[in-house]
């Protein structure tokens, strides 16, 4: 039976969650201890009570199986270890957990549950804090190891959704804020139960009220530590010999040759993805999840094979048609070809999640219908020959920044500020319809933004700013072009050279809008107050029909 690697990583970020979640409320419960030990121990109480709930307690140790389980399949299946450091960071940071938080463990959980200890914060500051400080040191590096795990596979699980991007920051906040202050109520709280251990009487009522572990308890918690940790130590060498073994194995069973772009040619065994290959041969290849099958950056195309490419998954299959990828693209990390093979990838090494998401394959290129504005600042060259370069700077991007919030605001992508003009593309993701609609909303606020702008800066100006601004929807070009920073997402095309043009236009007639009429009629929309008007624009034999009003903010959709 073929197993889904997407339904696997589904099954592993569901268990990883409920790990995180556990170490979470232990955090926040540590944490506690900066308003009082009291309410450290009161919340310990609840906390115990919750996570050993016999339901509870199944979920939470049958994640950590599974996880592991998973976690360990995901390893034997690799077939590079040439993985980015961020990678290797979270892989090592989880195989510590376990080998740092085994005795904790056993003193807790363990020694309640065979000998009927009572492991309440009380025994446990003072059992590793006073008792045995080394013990409180590996539990703490445990912890804050499976945290740092725990937020690394978040980050990388989230990051490719667009309304985690602006969490970011707020989310890094967190994750330094809460172990910090679980540490320091940890610490606060030891502190306090040191003071309280020099009273006998309080040791001897502790003792008592807690069923303290005897000697064959605690040497038992040794052992069992002992244990675990040459039973993990060993799962990892099993898990060594496995990939060594199948190395053999695959090796005898020939290679596929796949070939890159200028010839390059890469042999990996068989069962190794189109992503194992790059990373064999040092090739660099755009990858923003990991290799997991979830950003689609790796897409490449397929030129050629010599035999029948392997059928998608469920997860590949979703996951392009999401971005819209025509028939040939796949994803390099999730196609295992069978036969040589010839590709291209699609999106450059340092692609980000911006570039991931462009929808329909854009990354590829592809003709769509879109609307393309133009604006331009009126006599800006002559307003600006008497000021100092710093205040032309300065204002120029003022301009660019409310212009670019508005733009945005209306629901459209900026593409590119040119001195003092701006071109943006509006239904690249909506489709033509909507993005007519949103490009008349983006020039009714650009105008009304360039009012503000004027009356804010009515001391550094001569004269109030003025702009013209032309809209024009039709079919266009669009797709990441340029050469390595400078790639970006862009249209071209006879659209494009007609927006700019008609936004010319409204120099020679006088108006602050001019709109052509497909831009209407594609957006099926109606707008009274409009001055008819046929122009001749330059390059065109014919006359196009456009649509002017004097002032953009008194447009009325």
């Amino acid at each position: 039976m073929k197993i889904d690697p997407a339904r696997l990583r589904q099954i592993r970020i569901g268990a990883g969650l409920v790990l995180f979640f556990y170490v979470l409320t232990h955090f926040l419960n540590h944490a506690v201890g900066l308003i009082s030990f009291d309410w450290m121990e009161l919340v310990g109480v609840g906390f115990r009570a919750f996570w050993r709930f016999l339901p509870i307690t199944i979920v939470l140790y049958g994640a950590l199986l599974v996880h592991l389980i998973l976690v360990f399949y995901a390893l034997y299946e690799r077939r590079s270890i040439k993985l980015p450091a961020r990678e290797w960071l979270q892989i090592l940071l989880g195989m510590a957990v376990p080998l740092l938080m085994v005795v904790h463990v056993s003193a807790t959980r363990a020694l309640n549950e065979i000998y009927g200890v009572q492991d309440s914060y009380s025994f446990v500051l003072y059992s590793i804090w006073i008792a045995k400080p080394s013990q409180a040191l590996l539990a703490a590096m445990g912890l804050l190891a499976a945290w740092a795990h725990g937020c690394l596979g978040l980050y990388f699980w989230l990051r490719q959704r667009h309304w985690f991007q602006p969490l970011q920051g707020y989310a890094l906040t967190l994750a330094i804020l809460i172990p910090m202050a679980a540490l320091a109520g940890f610490m606060a709280g030891a502190r306090e139960v040191a003071i309280l251990a020099q009273d006998q009487a309080w040791m001897a009522q502790l003792r008592e009220g807690l069923n303290w572990p005897g000697q064959v308890a605690t040497e038992a918690v040794d052992r069992w530590g002992w244990w675990a940790r040459w039973g993990f130590a060993s799962t990892i060498a099993l898990l060594i010999i496995a990939r060594i073994a199948r190395l053999v194995f695959e090796r005898g069973r020939g290679s596929i040759r796949v070939t890159y772009p200028g010839g390059t040619k890469i042999s990996i065994p068989p069962g190794a993805s189109i992503l194992d290959a790059s990373r064999m041969g040092n090739i660099p290849h755009a990858s923003v999840c990991g290799g997991r099958g979830r950003c689609s950056t790796c897409r490449v195309r397929v030129t050629r094979c010599d035999g029948a490419l392997p059928e998608m998954s469920d997860g590949e299959s979703k996951v392009l048609a999401r971005v819209g990828a025509a028939d040939g693209i796949r994803l390099a990390c999730q196609l295992k070809p069978e036969a040589d093979i010839v590709i291209v990838p699609l999106l450059p090494p340092d692609s980000t999640m911006v570039e991931a998401s462009n929808v329909a394959g854009t990354g590829a290129g592809s003709e769509r219908v879109i609307t393309v504005l133009f604006a331009d600042l009126r006599g800006f060259t002559q307003m600006t020959e008497d000021k100092l370069p710093y205040d032309v700077v300065f204002l120029i991007n003022q301009y660019d920044r409310v212009m670019g919030e508005a733009i945005e605001k209306a629901g459209g992508m900026v593409d590119k500020f040119i001195g003092d003009g701006i071109m943006a593309l509006f239904g690249v993701r909506s489709g033509a319809k909507e993005g007519s609609r949103q490009a008349l909303e983006a020039a009714k606020l650009m105008s009304e933004a360039l009012v503000e702008l004027n009356k804010t800066m009515v001391n550094d100006l001569d004269e109030p700013l003025r702009m013209g601004i032309g809209l024009h929807t039709g079919p266009a070009v669009v797709g990441r072009m340029g050469y390595g920073s400078a790639r970006t997402l862009t249209a071209i095309g006879d659209t494009v050279n007609t927006a700019s043009r008609i936004e010319s236009s409204t120099k020679e007639v006088g108006v602050e809008l001019a709109i052509s009429h497909t831009v209407l009629e594609l957006g099926e929309i109606v707008i009274e107050g409009l001055t008819e008007r046929e122009i001749q624009l330059r390059g065109k034999s014919q006359k196009l029909k456009l649509y002017t009003l004097e002032k953009g903010r008194e447009l009325q959709i």
